[in-house]
């Protein structure tokens, strides 16, 4: 029987050629994207799986609240693992970590290093394998290093590594008592290097145990394996006692620790501080939303060309019932070529697997390879059972209301030919799939051209600084900053050099507490290090008071957010006076600059506070004359080398890294468009199929309206007018439902343009226009038909 069902398959496959290549093409095209998305969503979600003892792993993260003002980190103080241990016995073990980046060189080889600090009992916690090496011995010694495969390979080639010495710029020579197995298994921890944490060189700002516990800017990371009988709770109560132990109320700001279970790290909060990247979780939760919304316009579109199809094939259902078919038997039918429809989708999907993962991963919104989905996905037999699964169900859900509305139809009808004795249900079902087809196109179109304006906004908005001919240096401290200024100046086309240990818009931040005599309490502030030129430079305008003045070691200047913060009446009433930072320096306001963007446009302007201390400088600003940037980084570089021997020089334009940090913003509109694209042309596949369906059981009607006189544009309204209501009526439903949502999604955005009437009119007009050239060409081509042949037609 199953043979017989699939053989009938193939051939009615081969018999509506058009119509089976419209629908294959728009499925296939549809699953191969939501594949894309739920292989993302997949990676995303088994982070970290992998490791041994993975469900009793734990962190500790850090909320530290001043007024008006809170942080939440991914890291903890330095002592915490220690304490912890000495506080709570439900812990098997404890390790302490911090990020490690740097240089490595071995022989005439140097590379950049993204590694970790860590402790000798790593290898108790987490499952890494070794290739070469022993984990329980590999990071007993200061001067032992392990490598990933790849940094290995690159250092030493095929050579075996173990023995082998490396030097880490800053960090001293080692040698390499292990390698790792190629990760295969995506996780949180990202990393070419283990270092010992005995290697570590001494931490000023935590140089004694005052300054360890109550430095604001943790830097250390504190992982546990909890007993098999233990209970987290238990070890949140332990964190309490030791805040209450280490913060003592009269501290500025409040500080609390709670645990992060390492199946959460990856979809929990975003902290401050975290290890490598992680997907945000709206970016995850939108492709699992998008995947629901692709598959049910899809399904929308099947069904009703389905039916379309199936209603022609009338004459053969009711034989068949006729000769003695059971209703079961015409939805087993249906059912099965829905289902081999689906799969032969399924099997195109794949191949356009191989064009669209590379695209995907291309999109800035994915970024590194942590989040990129890995290629060799395609190689696993679990992805092509989840197609397979997949394909049944869209094929089972998609088939199933054209098998049960056909195989209601009474054999006397079906007899008949298209259509006859067809219920008004099987007509509303086609007529409600419709409206929320265009509904859906709507919204999506009004969200694209909406968040469109937003990013075009973000990106050409007066951000109240210089960005455009500046190239921004990254200086090291083996160059004197007023060393590599002085040269840079001597280029005819530098205009000026500043220097700042943060760059406006970079998504860095540096907190610490400051106290005026206008507050009762410390109050935490950003602050940004910089020289005296980086305020003319940058063209930032001072609306009080003036600039730093000779050495301004004791000098700072505000932003108007932070001489409100620090309970000054107005910018004016700020300069002169004298504010304690946390470090107990006693600092003098020069000047209150105007607010500027210097975080995304995404965030309200916070209160900063621009201070001078030179050991902190990260970049160097050098403005060009227009149009000579290109040129004058080739000199500069000359410039570096012959200043530092050592470090690589690194720069970019500051007007391409703004646009870089927006292309998150970029790529996910041109995401939502390729989405909004597909809706649309969905649903115009699916109302093809309705309108050549119902204008096919009208053609004896349209032949008669022509013997009597109809002219064409009658016969094209008639054919049209109906299916133009149901697209009107769908734009109505819409624009309510859309105009909510992009309230909603706007309010996310401090800084946003207004929604305008215009975007639910191009939205609407664009629905329309479609629904109208799709049933036009269908109609006008019926109504040009001989009317002899037409009234011929059963």
């Amino acid at each position: 029987m199953w043979k017989n069902h699939f053989k009938i398959a193939f051939r009615n496959l081969l018999k509506y050629k058009g119509y089976s290549s419209i629908n294959l093409l728009g499925l296939a095209f549809s699953m191969a994207l939501c594949m894309v998305m739920l292989l993302f969503v997949r990676e995303q979600l088994s982070r970290d799986d992998f490791h041994a003892n993975g469900d009793r792993i734990y962190r500790v993260i850090s909320h530290v609240q001043f007024p008006n003002n809170k942080m939440d980190l991914a890291t903890s103080p330095k002592g915490m693992a220690e304490a912890l241990q000495s506080t709570y016995t439900g812990i098997e073990q404890a390790i302490t970590m911090r990020r490690l980046s740097s240089n490595g060189t071995a022989g005439d080889r140097t590379f950049a290093l993204r590694g970790l600090f860590v402790e000798p009992g790593f290898f108790d916690l987490f499952s890494f394998p070794l290739r070469h090496g022993d984990a329980a011995t590999a990071l007993s010694t200061p001067n032992g290093v392990i490598l990933s495969q790849e940094k290995a390979q690159a250092f030493f080639g095929d050579e075996n590594p173990l023995g082998k010495s490396i030097s880490i710029q800053d960090g001293g020579d080692f040698i390499v008592t292990g390698v790792l197995a190629k990760q295969t298994r995506r996780t949180h921890l990202q990393f070419d290097v283990l270092v010992p944490l005995a290697a570590l060189p001494a931490d000023p700002t935590t140089a004694n145990s005052v300054q360890e516990w109550t430095n604001s800017t943790f830097r250390y990371y504190t992982y546990f394996l909890l007993e098999e009988k233990a209970r987290p709770d238990q070890i949140e109560q332990a964190l309490a006692e030791i805040a209450a132990v280490h913060y003592p109320t009269d501290l500025p700001g409040t500080y609390s620790f709670r645990l992060q279970a390492l199946d959460d790290i990856n979809l929990g909060p975003n902290l401050s501080n975290k290890i490598g990247t992680k997907a945000p979780n709206e970016l995850i939760y939108a492709m699992a939303a998008l995947v629901v919304l692709i598959m049910l316009v899809a399904g929308f579109n099947y069904v009703n060309l389905t039916v379309a199809r199936a209603m022609k094939r009338s004459l053969e259902i009711g034989i068949r019932k006729v000769i003695g078919a059971r209703r079961l038997d015409i939805v087993r039918q249906m059912l099965g070529e829905a289902v081999f429809f689906a799969f032969l989708s399924a099997t195109v999907a794949v191949l356009l697997l191989e064009y669209l993962i590379p695209a995907f991963n291309s999109l800035s919104v994915v970024g590194t390879d942590s989040l990129r989905i890995d290629p060799a996905a395609l190689g696993d037999p679990q992805v092509y059972l989840l197609f397979a699964a997949f394909a049944a169900v869209v094929g089972l859900l998609a088939g199933l209301s054209p098998s049960l509305i056909l195989s209601r139809a009474k054999p006397v009808f079906a007899l008949q030919g298209i259509g006859k004795g067809q219920r008004p249900t099987a007509r509303r079902v086609r007529k409600t799939l419709l409206i929320l087809q265009f509904a859906l196109s709507f919204i999506f179109i009004a969200f694209t051209l909406q968040l469109q304006r937003q990013v075009t906004y973000m990106l050409n908005e007066d951000y109240g600084f210089n960005r455009e001919h500046i190239i921004n240096v990254e200086l090291q401290e083996t160059v004197s900053h007023e060393a590599f200024r002085n040269e840079a100046l001597a280029l005819p086309e530098v205009i000026d050099v500043s220097a700042a240990s943060i760059l406006p818009l970079s998504g860095e931040r540096e907190m610490t507490v400051f106290q005026s005599a206008f507050l009762d309490k410390p109050v935490g502030v950003l602050y940004y290090s910089v020289d005296g030129h980086f305020v003319p430079n940058l063209g930032l305008q001072i609306i009080a008071g003036q600039n730093f003045v000779g050495t301004p070691d004791k000098q700072l200047l505000l932003n108007e957010a932070a001489a409100q913060r620090l309970g000054f009446a107005d910018p004016e009433a700020a300069i002169g006076q004298r504010i304690s930072s946390g470090d107990g320096a006693e600092l003098t306001v020069m000047g209150v600059v105007k607010n500027f963007h210097f975080e995304s446009l995404g965030n309200a302007i916070e209160p900063l506070i621009l201070t001078y201390k030179p050991e902190l400088f990260s970049y160097a600003n050098v403005r060009v004359q227009a149009g000579s940037a290109p040129a004058v980084a080739q000199k500069l570089e000359q410039i570096w080398r012959a200043l530092d021997k050592v470090h690589p020089f690194r720069y970019a334009f500051f007007d391409a890294q703004i646009e870089a940090n927006y292309a998150e913003y970029a790529d996910s509109i041109r995401l939502l468009g390729l989405t909004s694209g597909l809706v649309v042309l969905i649903a115009g596949l699916g109302l093809l199929g309705i309108a050549t369906y119902k204008i096919e059981a009208k053609t004896k009607e349209i032949g008669i309206r022509k013997v009597l006189g109809a002219s064409v544009a009658s016969v094209v309204n008639l054919l049209s007018m109906d299916f133009f209501k149901l697209v009107l009526w769908a734009n109505v439903l819409a624009g309510p439902v859309a105009w909510l949502l992009l309230q909603a999604t706007m309010q996310q955005f401090a800084f946003r343009v207004g929604i305008g009437w215009w975007v639910f009119a191009v939205a609407g007009g664009l629905a329309l226009l479609i629904a109208l050239l799709t049933v036009a060409t269908q109609a006008v081509r019926a109504a040009l038909a001989n009317p002899v042949e037409s009234l011929r037609y059963e």
